[in-house]
């Protein structure tokens, strides 16, 4: 007999609404080709592993797993982490944080909450949610809390996608192919604009019966360029309503452009066209290391993801998330010089010779017309890290941080020069 804990909570609290279904084969795009941690595991089972296997009496367990795990596409985000240098110690301007960090009044409620971490949080983060609608004005009954909004792009995954489904995207945050081909879904990559802007007449175009769901990253990682709320809201009015829409805000509140806004509002616009929007408190709240995001959609749209939903938002995640939402004087100063540190880094990479791409968010994308990869093991062995996922991709940090990266760049780039 079924126990009561087994039932999901939003099965009791909500009216079900049925969500439209679709159904192709999964290529993989070679612009994200990397290894996996199964082609690692395969190599290591391939040498190393056997060895070791033989000497330890370590058991081969592939025949005791289940077929889901066996034959579960391995993540390249794990594949990333766990094959990733040691890089502690060095400067970070590679992973888009924010270098001025938390409000002291969230990193004091994240103490406080630690002082009570015998305890467990609450599973469905009230005070949070709360906080969040009214912050940004919107229905409570629509939010879901998660630990970073990563387990929140799987949600979306195990909640939309069937095998053989196209997720449609251009180049952007790798979270979105691992869910794709988490599900057996097929990743449609449509090319970035010239200008690498988000291609939305090209992803309109490459609609078809098989199109589940649409990603859209404004502003866009890598490459820093947006779309105006109001291509978006054309976007969706040329969509098919089986289409579910996914737009990641990670950076919207970076942005400076007064037609790079935030796309809530279009939730309530359409009522009968499922719209998720995705935000994350690591970047501009500065609580990369703490994991916590949201999502905001349509009550009855949520109503299914908590179905599928695992992850909580931990007692001090919440209580800092909570707190940093009152502190936006804190942050808009802390805007206030990240921009100042965009202009410091265009204008000296510029000097350079560098193409340095517009940005609204808190890094910068530039092509310094010599090896990407060249560049960030300079960079590296002089103490810096920066990211290399089209050209270069540089953090902004505090002006100290902005400086010491300049002054590597003309080191690094006057040797490559000279020995050109």
């Amino acid at each position: 007999m079924q126990t009561p804990f087994l039932v999901p909570l939003a099965r009791c609290r909500r009216k079900k609404h049925m969500i439209p279904s679709l159904a192709p084969d999964p290529p993989k795009d070679p612009v994200f080709s990397i290894f996996t941690r199964r082609q690692v595991m395969t190599r290591m089972t391939e040498s190393t592993y056997d060895g070791m296997r033989q000497e330890t009496g370590i058991p081969d367990l592939t025949g005791i797993l289940s077929d889901d795990l066996r034959n579960k596409p391995a993540s390249k985000r794990e594949a990333r982490q766990k094959g990733c240098p040691d890089y502690r110690g060095l400067l970070h301007m590679g992973l888009n944080e924010n270098a001025f960090g938390m409000a002291p009044s969230a990193k004091k409620a994240a103490i406080d909450a630690a002082m009570k971490g015998n305890y467990y949080e609450d599973f469905m983060s009230r005070d949070l949610k709360k906080q969040i609608a009214e912050t940004l004005h919107v229905n409570p009954e629509g939010i879901m809390t998660g630990a970073g909004s990563s387990p929140l792009i799987e949600y979306l995954g195990q909640a939309f996608l069937n095998p053989g489904d196209e997720v449609l995207m251009c180049r952007t945050f790798y979270a979105f192919v691992d869910m794709a081909q988490m599900r057996s879904a097929k990743e449609v990559i449509v090319p970035l604009t010239k200008d690498y802007r988000y291609n939305l007449p090209g992803m309109l175009s490459a609609v078809t019966e098989k199109t589940k769901m649409a990603v859209i990253t404004n502003p866009n990682n890598p490459t820093g360029q947006y779309v105006s709320c109001d291509e978006i809201r054309n976007f969706i009015e040329a969509l098919p309503k089986n289409i579910v829409v996914v737009v990641d805000e990670a950076y919207i509140q970076f942005a400076t452009a007064p037609d790079c806004r935030t796309v809530l509002s279009l939730i309530d616009e359409f009522p009968d066209h499922p719209i998720i929007v995705l935000r994350t408190f690591s970047k501009y709240y500065g609580m990369a290391g703490l994991r916590a995001g949201f999502l905001v959609t349509q009550p009855a749209i949520l109503d299914w993801l908590d179905a599928v939903s695992e992850s909580e938002t931990s007692l001090t995640a919440q209580a800092a998330a909570e707190a940093a939402l009152k502190e936006q004087d804190y942050y808009r100063d802390c805007k206030r010089k990240i921009v100042e540190g965009i202009d410091y880094i265009t204008r000296e990479l510029t000097a350079l010779g560098c193409d340095v791409f517009p940005t609204q968010t808190n890094f910068i994308m530039f092509d310094p017309h010599e090896d990407p990869q060249v560049i960030r093991q300079k960079l590296i062995e002089r103490g810096i890290l920066i990211a290399t996922p089209m050209f270069c991709r540089v953090t902004v940090g505090t002006m100290d941080d902005n400086r010491a990266f300049i002054a590597c760049m003309k080191d690094i780039l006057k040797e490559l020069r000279k020995a050109a």
